[in-house]
């Protein structure tokens, strides 16, 4: 038995220490990750195993920035973000946005005053006109037609869209940060 534990012991060591080159050599191959060029995915999928491909990953759009570093204030007992129309919100648990929103995670959110404030990528709280209550998911596509601007949302774990077309007036608000 002891034998058998050392070299299960050896094994887990030999097959960390291939993992964490594999890891080094991964990144210190990649320029850029947060915009990779067919370049650098060329490089990533020569040095991963051949059966772990990048080729369906697409980049996906990221909320914008609202929250500049001259607005956080950080003291030794708390931290003050020095924000207008700043509003606190709880999630529930529906799995939609898990895992960047779930059960217990506490939001910030803002009000916004126009859809100029709202890009694809932010993850907004609306009134839906098909479910009562609030429905928080992430806004993928900004158009406009004869009403006037519009979103369509969808939930990061969810296949398709939202059902219809979300007004700005449905737009309650913006999450800005997320305290976990």
């Amino acid at each position: 038995m002891k034998r058998f534990t050392l070299a299960m012991a050896g094994l887990f060591f030999i097959l960390g220490g291939v993992l964490g080159m594999l890891i080094n050599e991964v990144f210190n191959n990649i320029t850029d990750l947060a915009s990779p060029t067919v370049q650098s995915q060329k490089i990533l999928e020569k040095t991963l195993p051949s059966d772990i491909r990048f080729s369906d990953v697409r980049q996906k759009a990221s909320p914008q920035d609202r929250i500049k570093e001259s607005q956080i204030h950080v003291y030794d007992n708390r931290v003050v973000i020095d924000i207008p129309n700043m509003e606190w919100a709880t999630y529930t648990d529906t799995l939609s946005m898990d895992p960047v929103l779930d059960q217990g995670a506490n939001g910030l959110e803002i009000i916004p005053k126009s859809p100029a404030e709202l890009e694809v990528g932010d993850i907004v709280a609306y009134e839906s006109a098909y479910v009562h209550g609030i429905i928080v998911h992430r806004i993928i596509k900004i158009g406009t037609d004869n009403q006037g601007w519009y979103a369509i949302t969808r939930g990061d774990n969810n296949d398709s869209p939202d059902p219809g077309k979300i007004r700005f007036e449905q737009v309650k608000r913006v999450l800005a940060a997320v305290i976990y």
